[in-house]
């Protein structure tokens, strides 16, 4: 974890966390509803990381057991991704049209990896939970 940086609303909150949480599971969702997902830059990434489809997969991992608790279909989220450079991207999410606040991962010290990607992603998460929780539990 050494070097790696979050920014966004829930800071050092969320390192902790993405640690503590390791490889847990989330919930599948059917294999005809996707997360409408996008990432730019992704030449900036290794390619172990599986572009756009393999960032998107992450994510919705992710994303899945939050949207779920919350009730809000995986129709409803989108999520882009901008890779600025092999150190550094951000995302925000959209949850039925209302976009989340921008989540930031850095790496001072090496390229982004698996471990950034999943930070970045349960960022997003704890963001759309943080959301369905404020308006009750359906965005």
């Amino acid at each position: 974890m050494t070097g790696m940086l979050v920014r966004g609303t829930i800071g050092f909150t969320l390192l902790v966390a993405a640690v503590a949480a390791g490889s847990a599971c989330a919930m599948t969702t059917s294999s005809s509803e996707r997360l409408n997902c996008t990432v730019e830059g992704t030449s900036n990434l290794p390619n172990s990381l599986g572009g756009q489809p393999g960032i998107c997969a992450i994510i919705e991992n992710a994303v899945s057991s939050a949207i779920a608790r919350g009730g809000i279909p995986l129709s409803a989220i989108s999520v882009a991704v901008e890779v600025k450079s092999q150190s550094r991207m951000s995302a925000v999410v959209t949850v039925n049209g209302k976009a989340l606040p921008e989540q930031d991962v850095a790496s001072s010290d090496r390229a982004l990896n698996a471990v950034a990607v999943k930070m970045l992603a349960n960022a997003l998460a704890a963001e759309i939970s943080k959301s369905a929780q404020a308006s009750g539990g359906h965005e």
